[in-house]
C-alpha cells in the first residue's frame, strides 16, 4: 500500500504542485580556426588570455578547430555559457546575443533561430533557496569580440575546445551538449 501511495504522490500529485521551470537562453558563442587564424577577424581591442596571442587566438590549438568561449559566473566562479532572461521586444536569440554582448563581450555574430538544444539546472538565489530553470542554448558564431564590455570586471572569458569546455561545466545536460558541439 505504502508503495501504492507513494507512486500517486510522485507521479500524480507532486508534479501538480510543483512550479514550471522559469526560461532563459543562453548562447553558444563560437568560432572556426584556420591556418592559426580565425575567420573572422578580431578588432584591434581583442583581449589577451592565458594560452591566447593578443588577438585572443589559441596559441596552442591545432588549425581547423572549432573553439567555444566560456565565461566564468559572477557569484560562484564556475564556467557558463552567457545567459540570462528572455528580453521583451526580442527574440530568445537576441536576448542570448544580447547577453552574450553584456557578459562576454561578443559585439557581432551570427546567431541561429533554432536553439542547439536545451538544459535544466536549479540556481541558488540569495535567500537560500532554489529556482528551476530551464536554459534554450542557441548557436552565435563570433565575429567580433571586443576587450571592453558591461561585466568586464565581474567576469572571465577563455577560448577552448567544446570538448575541454564540456569537462569545465557542471550541468550534465550542457556537458552532453557541449560534447556533440
Amino acid at each position: 500500500m505504502q508503495q501504492v501511495l507513494h507512486k500517486i504522490w510522485s507521479h500524480t500529485i507532486q508534479p501538480m504542485l510543483s512550479r514550471p521551470r522559469r526560461l532563459q537562453v543562453a548562447a553558444l558563442c563560437y568560432r572556426q580556426t584556420q591556418d592559426g587564424q580565425t575567420q573572422h577577424s578580431q578588432t584591434p581591442h581583442s583581449q589577451k588570455q592565458d594560452g591566447q596571442s593578443q588577438d585572443g587566438q589559441s596559441q596552442d590549438r591545432p588549425a581547423g578547430e572549432r573553439e567555444v568561449l566560456l565565461i566564468t559566473s559572477r557569484d560562484t566562479g564556475r564556467w557558463v555559457l552567457p545567459k540570462g532572461w528572455p528580453m521583451a521586444g526580442k527574440t530568445s536569440a537576441e536576448s542570448a546575443a544580447q547577453e552574450a554582448w553584456e557578459e562576454a563581450g561578443v559585439r557581432r555574430g551570427r546567431f541561429e533561430d533554432m536553439p542547439l538544444g536545451r538544459y535544466q539546472y536549479d540556481k541558488r538565489l540569495d535567500n537560500g533557496t532554489l529556482e528551476p530553470l530551464e536554459t534554450l542554448v542557441y548557436g552565435l558564431e563570433v565575429i567580433e569580440i571586443l576587450d571592453e564590455f558591461p561585466e568586464m570586471h565581474q567576469r572571465t572569458r577563455r577560448w577552448m575546445p567544446a570538448k575541454e569546455a564540456a569537462g569545465l561545466v557542471d550541468e550534465p545536460q550542457l556537458r552532453d551538449l557541449l560534447s556533440r558541439f
